[in-house]
């Protein structure tokens, strides 16, 4: 989905994003535990394929981590305004247990909105095929907006989504979250739709990292300044994303 942006030429505009990756899932494990033993990516792949399930949830490590995070990162939490998750069930899990309104009361008055912008790479893998939206609704809190979540995942192919195609799905999103009203807002998401949409050619990451250093890690936080600027002589607007500190 493309977003029309309505803005007055060459003013800058911000807001604060916070973007949470997902805890350990069920198809994780051993993937990730090769990975961090030096495995090529061929093999972390087929690991994966191995040990796919169709919307992989999260492991009991993975609800640990969770619960780890809330603590962690509570008080940087608690000024958010809109919650928004992909729609793949461990996002969905990880952010009922980190953005907890019964840890943090304010985010009681928080809206929570699932989008397909932040969903995994697609298809090739059971784990990124989401579930339809009625069973999302019994799954799931009432708290939870999934009128944009289809019926079906008719998104999904046996085909893997290129890196190209991801990462304008992440610029995409970003549209999305300019576009919202609320001024700080969570995305809890996976790891791969970050790495992309931060290597889109419309997107600036100033984050001081090595590039070795920047995928996320299981239920990692990052928080970053996301500001914006438009003119009349550009097609595409350029987001800059600025990391900021979370306060420990």
């Amino acid at each position: 989905m493309t977003c029309t942006v309505l803005a007055k030429a060459n003013k800058k505009y911000q807001k604060q994003i916070f973007f949470l990756r997902h805890g350990q899932a069920q198809h994780n494990p051993r993937a990730e535990a090769a990975k961090e033993s030096g495995c090529s990516h061929e093999t972390f792949l087929d690991l994966m394929r191995q040990d796919d399930v169709l919307d992989a949830s999260l492991t009991e490590l993975g609800k640990v981590q969770a619960l780890q995070a809330r603590q962690r990162y509570k008080d940087a939490l608690e000024t958010v305004e809109l919650i928004i998750s992909s729609p793949l069930s461990r996002c969905i899990q990880t952010a009922d247990l980190v953005l907890c309104p019964k840890t943090i009361p304010s985010l009681k008055r928080a809206k929570r909105f699932c989008s397909s912008h932040f969903r995994e790479i697609n298809g090739w893998l059971l784990n990124a095929k989401h579930r339809g939206r009625d069973e999302l609704v019994d799954l799931f809190s009432s708290t939870w907006d999934f009128s944009s979540v289809p019926c079906e995942d008719n998104e999904w192919t046996e085909v893997l989504e290129s890196q190209d195609s991801c990462g304008e799905r992440g610029y995409q999103g970003l549209l999305f979250l300019m576009n919202q009203p609320e001024e700080k807002i969570a995305v809890v998401t996976h790891g791969g739709i970050l790495f992309y949409l931060m290597q889109h050619d419309c997107v600036k990451l100033v984050d001081g990292r090595d590039e070795s250093k920047r995928r996320f890690h299981n239920c990692e936080l990052r928080s970053f300044i996301m500001e914006w600027s438009h003119s009349e002589n550009l097609d595409r607007v350029i987001i800059t994303l600025k990391e900021t500190t979370i306060p420990s």
